[in-house]
């Protein structure tokens, strides 16, 4: 009679979902331009590098999307409440996340690397759009950083466009401020490499519940820099100790159960 009770306790050890965060960023399918001034082609690593004939230091990089279960987080060399990097009066804000679900969102056109028109740019399925100030900037309250999920329905979109050809015509962020539905933490870390600034706890799990595979893709008005996501499906890897610890507890209840029916 008790054996069903321990099946749960059991089944429930081994579905318990990751708490460490994963690194879903991939390699940005444009010609990246490493620090050193190397173009690395389409397959080089996103971190210390940023889009082919752009401005190549910390200040301009965006590094790494990271999901730990259905928290995603984005990481990148400048301010994104201010748009300025460091020792820069320049300000260029950054932009909303757009998720594409499935298939890959849009092609990088063949001749060149800089200039449209994006093939497929406008499938995006949702964005997750971050609550702006007057001057288009990411507005950090007094509950953080407030965003909303919103899906597409035609909204009006803003292209990044720079003073030089570096990705013009890229999905920057939704024209309509949403009243933000939630909120997210803002963070700065400094390390040797300079200034990292995290938007984080972005709850994502409204496009997880679709079960597809997703990509996302970010970036700064002048299109200094595109980050890309990428997650296959929405499956979780349990954390092996916790699971291993529960698991030992079934058992270890399957011994004293046993004992009470002797």
């Amino acid at each position: 009679m008790k054996y069903p009770l321990l099946a749960v306790v059991v089944i429930g050890a081994l579905s318990i979902p990751s708490a460490t965060a994963l690194d879903i960023t991939i390699s940005d399918p444009h010609d990246d331009k490493s620090f050193g001034g190397s173009n690395l082609g389409p397959n080089g690593p996103e971190n210390n590098t940023v889009q082919y004939n752009a401005i190549s230091n910390q200040s301009w990089d965006l590094e790494n999307f990271d999901l730990t279960g259905s928290s995603l987080s984005v990481t990148g060399g400048f301010n994104f409440l201010t748009g300025t990097g460091t020792g820069s009066t320049s300000v260029f804000p950054m932009g909303d996340i757009f998720v594409y679900l499935g298939s890959t969102p849009y092609t990088v056109p063949s001749a060149g690397d800089h200039d449209g028109p994006w093939t497929g740019r406008d499938g995006w399925d949702y964005v997750i759009h971050f609550d702006r100030n007057g001057g288009n900037n990411i507005r950090n309250g007094s509950s953080g950083v407030g965003y909303s999920i919103v899906a597409n329905q035609q909204q009006a979109i803003n292209y990044t466009g720079g003073s030089q050809a570096l990705n013009d015509g890229l999905p920057w962020y939704l024209s309509q401020n949403f009243t933000p539905t939630s909120f997210a933490t803002y963070s700065t870390l400094a390390d040797a490499e300079g200034w990292h600034n995290t938007i984080g706890g972005i709850d994502i799990s409204s496009i997880l519940d679709d079960g597809e595979s997703f990509f996302l893709h970010t970036t700064m008005r002048c299109g200094n820099d595109v980050l890309w996501g990428q997650q296959e499906g929405t499956s979780r890897v349990p954390d092996g100790g916790a699971a291993l610890c529960l698991l030992g507890l079934g058992v270890g209840t399957l011994g004293l159960l046993r004992r009470r029916v002797r």
